[in-house]
């Protein structure tokens, strides 16, 4: 399909059920008490958060895997892991709740 004009600009169909992203970042910090970007991924306990993290972004704000890369918590890792970690991260994440 040739992208037009009219879709080039177009978000996917249930956007409008996402939250913002600064509400969901807001969130993540009054639950963990660390801002996202500044979470420690040398440490077990960081790369978890960043975990939690991925997922939130992913489920609550409907960021896209690229979008997330860019955040500095997710810098050392490459484009493609992401969605790996995501299907860890919310496996662990269901199996403790």
């Amino acid at each position: 399909k040739i992208p037009t004009e009219q879709s080039i600009g177009t978000q996917r169909k249930d956007d409008r059920f996402f939250e913002p992203f600064e509400k969901v970042s807001w969130e993540f910090k009054n639950i963990y008490g660390v801002d996202g970007d500044n979470i420690d991924t040398a440490t077990w306990e960081g790369k978890r958060l960043r975990g939690e993290l991925l997922v939130l972004l992913k489920e609550r704000a409907g960021l896209k895997y690229r979008e997330i890369g860019e955040f500095n918590a997710f810098g050392d890792l490459s484009f493609t892991s992401l969605a790996g970690l995501y299907r860890r991260s919310k496996k662990t994440r269901g199996e403790s709740e």
